[in-house]
């Protein structure tokens, strides 16, 4: 899978937004496959990669593997058609990060690299927010203690700090797997599951121009 992370400008760091600023979101299902029983049983990981895509500065191939961890997980179940379930599974993987569905059956159209990568990048820049360097650890603690006081709020202290230090040092160099285990458990109150439509939107014809 290709690697895409949103970037800032020189001198600067990506920092995921506030709650308050921007709300996460998924579909409340996958959208693509055969069968209605393995999309079921594969919804859990289809909203799980929307998030992964949505924590600031993760790549695709933490969402890539994320993903696929679930997927084995969640198909297991099927035992004799595991294989069935995964193939539905491939049909919903973190290529496929749009706000539609690309088909049901076998035929499901595939998006291209650059698509890939775009729409990845997408729902990166409107869940960051560009720091100064210097700055950036600051941020990115305020933010897990901000997100900490709505939802566990047990893990801080008087002054609102964390009590454990050690959470903070064991998840140095993978802040975005930490922001990623913190939404996902609290995904009923932070995430707010959509319903994406069938097929894509219908192009204007200014649209179709501007693609000229």
């Amino acid at each position: 899978v290709a690697v895409a992370r949103f970037s800032c400008k020189a001198f600067y760091r990506p920092v995921q937004k506030s709650e308050q600023d921007f709300r996460l979101f998924a579909p409340n299902r996958c959208l693509n496959g055969m069968k209605e029983e393995y999309s079921e049983a594969l919804t859990k990981c289809c909203q799980n990669k929307y998030i992964c895509a949505q924590m600031c500065g993760a790549d695709l191939q933490l969402c890539f593997e994320s993903y696929w961890e679930c997927a084995e997980r969640e198909c297991a179940q099927f035992k004799e058609q595991k294989r069935e379930c995964l193939g539905d599974a491939g049909r919903n993987d973190v290529r496929f990060l749009m706000n539609h569905s690309s088909g049901r059956g076998l035929g499901a159209n595939s998006p291209k690299s650059e698509d890939i990568c775009g729409n990845y990048l997408s729902l990166q820049q409107q869940t960051c927010d560009c720091v100064p360097e210097a700055e950036h650890e600051k941020h990115l603690k305020k933010r897990l203690e901000d997100h900490l006081r709505l939802h566990e709020p047990k893990l801080l202290n008087e002054k609102g700090r964390l009590k454990d230090k050690r959470l903070w040092k064991d998840w140095k160099g993978k802040r975005p797997e930490m922001f990623m285990r913190l939404f996902t458990k609290a995904k009923d109150t932070v995430v707010d599951i959509v319903d994406f439509p069938n097929q894509p939107p219908k192009k204007s014809s200014k649209d179709e121009g501007a693609e000229l």
